[in-house]
């Protein structure tokens, strides 16, 4: 098979460059409006990566080397785009009608090389010094693998097809196949139907140079469908690569919380002798149907022509959830797990 990508030079080879300027190291930000080109964040000079090939199969996220072409290979930009976002350009408005101004510099001082005003470097990446999708799960829809211009537009598998493609929701992840073995054939019910409307965990394995697109696997059941709220919160920890807390609490946190409702509507009655009592206000929240947390409100009363009161009510959990108390530090555990 003959190869798609460049392979990655050595970590020495990669450490050498940078010593002597002519890579840079930095983080590859994906463009989200064309995710084919991206930018090296070094900090300083961003380095514009045009195009998957030059990508060179790095993902968003990736602690990435990259190599700086010579100055005729600059892009300039266009005056709108400089006022408009100076940082981080829109690849879409790239002006490469005007050639950029040729340069003669030795190829060493180029990372330290700060680009004429209007005009932005160009590199190509040659190492991955952090590869974040390997410790990363993606939510993604399931579809058929097939060209564009395949007559067959439907959602079935048949018999004979060997891969499926995992289409990430986040744009700034290239898609990702999948072989359809006998486990992955029998989880999914093929051959048959993909609903496209069901997000699926899946972690990428590997993307070799013969690729076109990396390789990958089912991590775990089906999310759900997209737009259901518990659905959309499990994908969200996914995407900002957090794993949902499933440990039970111990027993003594239990015991704990039913000693609070069990002295509840005592301490009700107590506590609205000494505070004001608001329960004759029309006091609602503007949380969703779905919410579980109900913990602030407000109420608004008109007073006269000229006045309109608005209150706004905080939820004392400090009064059940004392310091040191069995739920107050598993709450504070979670936070970290």
């Amino acid at each position: 098979m003959s190869k798609k990508f460049d392979e990655y030079i050595t970590a020495e080879a990669a450490e050498l460059g940078l010593k002597e300027g002519k890579f840079v190291s930095g983080v590859l930000r994906v463009n989200p409006k064309k995710a084919s080109d991206g930018f090296c964040v070094t900090g300083t000079n961003d380095i514009l990566i045009k195009g998957k090939l030059d990508r060179n199969r790095a993902f968003n996220g990736d602690t990435i080397v990259v190599e700086i072409f010579p100055p005729s290979d600059w892009h300039r930009t266009t005056e709108e785009e400089v006022e408009d976002d100076p940082i981080v350009p829109d690849v879409e408005q790239l002006d490469i009608r005007t050639p950029a101004p040729q340069i003669v510099t030795a190829p060493q001082s180029l990372a330290l090389m700060a680009p004429p005003a209007g005009m932005m470097k160009t590199g190509r990446v040659v190492y991955v010094s952090n590869a974040v999708w390997q410790n990363r799960v993606y939510a993604c829809s399931l579809q058929p693998n097939r060209a564009a211009q395949s007559e067959d537009t439907s959602d079935t598998i048949r018999p004979e097809e060997k891969l499926i493609k995992a289409v990430p929701i986040d744009k700034r992840i290239p898609w990702i196949l999948i072989q359809l073995n006998d486990v992955v054939k029998k989880v999914l019910n093929l051959p048959g139907r993909l609903d496209p409307s069901i997000l699926y965990p899946v972690q990428v394995q590997k993307w070799q140079e013969t690729g076109s697109l990396p390789l990958g696997r089912l991590k775990g059941v089906a999310y759900g469908k997209v737009g259901e709220p518990e659905v959309e919160a499990k994908v969200c920890l996914s995407e900002a690569g957090l794993e949902e807390h499933e440990v039970d609490f111990p027993k003594s946190v239990h015991e704990e919380v039913a000693r609070m409702q069990e002295n509840f509507r005592s301490e009700l009655i107590q506590e609205s002798q000494s505070r004001i009592d608001l329960r004759r206000k029309r006091v609602f929240t503007i949380d969703p149907a779905t919410a579980r947390d109900l913990d602030d409100a407000i109420h608004v009363e008109i007073i006269d022509d000229e006045f309109v009161e608005v209150g706004v009510h905080i939820a004392d959990v400090s009064h059940y959830v004392k310091e040191n108390s069995e739920v107050r530090i598993h709450a504070v555990l979670c936070d970290f797990i």
